[in-house]
């Protein structure tokens, strides 16, 4: 296992409503299945899900320890670009779990996001399959030589190591992930499952395919 955290985390990326929060928890619980050492953190000041639940109300007694939340942004005077920075850097830098470092980052993105960047060398990318490019695009700032892009063009060389995962809620029933290519899909990664914390209520095929997922970072990447 590498000690050096940037090494062994990953950063969760892709616009609002695309399921980041669900698929990091889901992640983190089956690295934790395969025996890792993995944790959980909020990336997201802004609209932070774990902060906003009660860690013991969704958590097992045993990964409670391993779920980081961060401060209320609401109650901070002013949360700027540089407070946000030196607060992800110093809860990333106490952690004191060995195994991968799972956090879940912002939906636009922003110099917040590229605080984020600088501490992970995993990038996994969502992105539901109904996404805008044009008006969803600009309302994330996914834009590159002045036009709006896709969320995966956008972070396509971000990071070498890189996950795209296309999303579906309704209709669709697709959960596949490809080793070659480095992409997948999956389909009803539902919040109240988080609030719950059953996964048992995410479909089998898509728990499986997060699983895939899970087993393929810790043999190839970590």
């Amino acid at each position: 296992m590498p000690t050096n955290k940037k090494s062994r985390t990953l950063l969760c990326l892709g616009p609002p409503h695309s399921g980041k929060s669900v698929f990091c928890y889901i992640l983190f619980k089956f690295l934790r299945h395969l025996e890792n050492d993995a944790c959980v953190m909020d990336g997201d000041y802004y609209s932070p899900t774990y902060r906003r639940l009660r860690v013991n109300e969704f958590a097992d007694p045993d990964e409670q320890g391993c779920v980081y939340t961060t401060p209320n942004a609401k109650k901070l005077e002013k949360l700027t670009e540089e407070n946000f920075r030196n607060i992800a850097h110093s809860i990333h830098a106490l952690i004191e779990n060995e195994g991968v470092i799972v956090v879940d980052g912002l939906g636009r993105h922003s110099s917040s996001t590229e605080s984020l960047l600088q501490l992970a060398e995993i990038l996994i990318v969502l992105c539901p399959i109904r996404f805008d490019i044009e008006h969803g695009s600009e309302e994330c700032s996914y834009i590159q030589d002045g036009r709006a892009i896709h969320p995966f063009a956008f972070y396509r060389n971000r990071c070498q190591k890189l996950i795209k995962i296309t999303t579906h809620y309704h209709g669709d029933k697709t959960a596949y992930f490809d080793e070659n290519r480095l992409e997948g899909e999956l389909y009803d990664l539902d919040r109240d499952v988080i609030k719950k914390g059953n996964i048992d209520k995410i479909p089998m095929q898509t728990r499986d395919t997060i699983l895939r997922i899970a087993e393929f970072i810790l043999a190839n990447w970590v």
